[in-house]
Parts: C-alpha cells; structure tokens; sequence
C-alpha cells in the first residue's frame, strides 16, 4: 500500500515566495540601472580571421554645413570659420547700364607714345638682386632707321654695374632660332652709335641694317627678334633674354599736316589731312591733351582713294565735359595705319601735332552714347518673314519628316558588295 504524499508546511511556502520576490527584485534593479558608456573590451581575432564588417558612415544631411569648430578671436569672442560650401554660388551682376562712350572714344588718364613699348625686366640672380632691364629704344622702326637697344644691369638698390661680352643679336620674323640668320651687334659704352654717353654703364646696341640685311627683315614679315647676351658682374656664364621689334616699311599714304576742329553735336572733331598714293584702308589714331593732362583717345578708319582726304577723329563731348579741363586742346601721339590682311602697317608718330581752338569744357554735351538704330532690317527667328519656316542647317531627311513626308529610299548600285551583319563580336 503506498503513502499518500505529505503536505508542505506553511514555513516552506513563505520561504519559497520570499525567493521569488527577491528574484523579480534584482531583475527590475538590474533593467532600471544607468548603462556604462564605457566601449566594451574589443575581441581579438585570430590571425588570418577576415575583418567583421563596420558600421555605414553617417553622412551629413544634403546641402546642410557640417559642424566645425569655431574660432577664437582676438577680443575673445568666438566666430564660424568660413567654409566656401556654405555661400550659394551667385553669378557675377550684369553692368548697370550701357557703356556711356562710343567704341572710337575713350577716356584717357596716361597717354604714351605707340611707337613704343615697356622695357623687359628680368631676375639675373635673386640671391643678389641684380636684374637686367632692356628693349628697343623705339619699337617701330621703318628702313633707312636703325634699330636700337637700351641695356642696364641693376642691383638690389637700383645702381648700374658693368657687364662683359655685351652683344644683341637680331633674326627675322619667321627664321629659325638656331639656323637663323642671325646678325649680332656689340652692346657698347663708348658713346658712339646712337650710345648717350661713355662710361655711364648704360649700353647701347645700334643696327643699321645693310640692303641684304633690310631685304631679309623686310621679306619675312613686320616682327624681329632680338636676342641680348652679356657676362653679369662677377659671374662666368654667358646669360640671354629676347625680346621683339616692328621693323617694316611705311604706309602708302602720309599725314599732310593739314588739321581742322569743330564743336560738332556736342563732340569734338579734328579732321586729319592724310595724302595717300595706293587706294586703301587706312586707320589712325590720336590723344587729346589739354592743361597739361591726357583727357581722351580716338580712333578712326576709313577707305581712302588716291590723293587728298581727311579722316575725322572723334572725341566724344562727354569725355570732355566730365573732365572739366578748358581749350584750347593739343593733339598728341598721331599715328597712320594701313590695313593688309596680313597686319596694319604703322607709320611714324607725330607728337605734337596739332593745337586746337579755344573750347570751355561746359560747351561740350554731358549726353551718354546711344548706339545709331540698324540702317538694315533685323530678321531672327521671330520675324514674320520666318514664321513656319523651318530652323537653320536642317538636313533633308528631318525636314521631310517635318513635312510628314516620306523620304525617297535609294536602292543600292548594282554590282555592289555584300554587307556583313554586325555580329556584336570583334
């Protein structure tokens, strides 16, 4: 006969729930309890175990400025470093109106002569300072004229020294630089040639070209190349630098001398007298002085038959009204073109050339230019002449298909060879 289990006593009961409550306890403890911000200790990974795959990087959201830090000024506030990205790009604004002058008249603040030109300027040693300062006397040379260099070699605090070996070489326009023809002449100090004194360490280059010579500068083109070379102070090594020239002949057709001026719709006008032998187009140019003050540039081209004419320089009378200065008007610096399709042809400057009337500089208008309205018709695709008409450069197949037309397919020549089909493979 079996026993009947025996009855837990209430002693064991209270036990038991008491467990259970203390276990349920440090659950929630454990769960409430603030978690360490501390990374966990990394797990080493074997040898040859492949790397376990990051976290995806976290971008910035689009078109927003990342964080960076800022910056500490002198009075000790802080500010944003500028960051480039963060300024929308704005195109540059469109001019505020038009251009006040017409295209042949312009203000002048520094006029100079337009025969020549800006000498070269080089570094010899930069440990030193010493630098070598050189070019044509004048730029434009025509025949029967020499062709000039100026030389200096400077130091740091801008005085001349001496050089050795000095030579200026110069080719024609086009030639090679190592066949040539190269035709040297010494650089000298000796005051002679077209040399301004002796033993002032200011050298000088004079070539006046034989006739072979002129015929092989002339026949090449209007440029020449220059070449100096010169030993510095205290060094050993020959050092060149190049530089180039107009060497050509002189227009077909003089400025005669005979000028003219008019206050003409509130400008001033010169009429330069210009007696040509070759019916061409020809082009000149000018600057207006006044009160000792460069005020305005001018230039003109036009057509011209044989003999006798004028081309009017322009000045346009709101230049002259803004500068306030009063006549009478010195025009300076007037130089005479002919056009070839190869390059203008320049002549000599005449400076000074001519001395206007007496003018106040109130008589002149303050006007802004305004382009002439077209003497011509102006058709663009709005035009009533080209509605329905179709656009440029279409070919006839598109055209054909505008028209709801069909092409005309052409059969191919007898005796033809075979196509090949494509086959998508090489």
């Amino acid at each position: 006969m079996v026993a009947p289990p025996k009855r837990r006593s209430g002693t064991t009961l209270r036990i038991v729930a008491t467990l259970i409550a203390l276990a349920l306890l440090v659950g929630l403890i454990v769960a409430l309890a603030p978690r360490s911000k501390t990374a966990p200790e990394p797990t080493r990974l074997a040898d040859n175990a492949p790397e376990p795959p990051g976290p995806a990087p976290t971008l910035p959201p689009r078109n927003t400025p990342t964080e960076r830090p800022r910056v500490r000024l002198p009075d000790g506030g802080f500010a944003e470093p500028f960051d480039p990205h963060d300024t929308p790009a704005v195109p540059p604004p469109r001019p505020a109106g038009r251009f006040p002058y017409p295209p042949g008249s312009q203000p002048l603040t520094e006029g100079s002569n337009p025969a020549t030109q800006p000498p070269e300027d080089d570094v010899i040693d930069p440990e030193q300072g010493d630098r070598v300062v050189f070019g044509p006397r004048v730029a434009v040379v025509h025949p029967e004229d020499p062709l000039v260099i100026d030389l200096q070699v400077l130091n740091r605090l801008g005085a001349a020294m001496p050089i050795g070996d000095g030579v200026a070489r110069f080719r024609p326009d086009g030639s090679d630089i190592e066949k040539g023809p190269w035709f040297p002449v010494p650089l000298v100090d000796d005051g002679s040639g077209r040399d301004l004194a002796a033993s002032d360490q200011h050298y000088t280059a004079t070539f006046q070209p034989s006739s072979d010579q002129k015929a092989a500068l002339l026949s090449a083109g209007t440029h020449v190349f220059v070449d100096v070379g010169f030993t510095p102070p205290g060094g050993k090594v020959l050092r060149r630098f190049s530089t180039v020239m107009q060497y050509s002949r002189e227009p077909d057709a003089t400025l005669s001398g005979n000028y003219t001026d008019s206050l003409d719709q509130g400008s001033l006008v010169i009429n330069a007298g210009v007696t040509a032998t070759v019916a061409g187009q020809y082009r000149i140019i000018g600057s207006l002085y006044g009160g000792g003050q460069a005020i305005a540039f001018a230039q003109k081209a036009t057509t011209l038959g044989v003999g006798d004419g004028t081309i009017p320089l322009l000045f346009f009378g709101k230049i002259l009204h803004d500068k306030g200065i009063d006549g009478p008007y010195e025009l300076r610096f007037v130089m005479l073109f002919e056009h070839e399709p190869t390059g203008d042809v320049p002549g000599d400057t005449i400076d000074p050339a001519y001395t206007t009337q007496a003018y106040s500089a109130k008589s002149f208008s303050d006007a802004p230019y305004v382009a002439p309205a077209p003497s011509f018709e102006v058709v663009d695709m709005n035009s009533p002449s080209q509605q329905g008409k179709p656009p440029a450069l279409i070919s006839a197949s598109d055209n054909a298909n505008l028209l709801n037309t069909t092409p005309t397919i052409k059969a191919d020549p007898t005796n033809s060879p075979p196509r090949v089909a494509p086959t998508g493979t090489k």
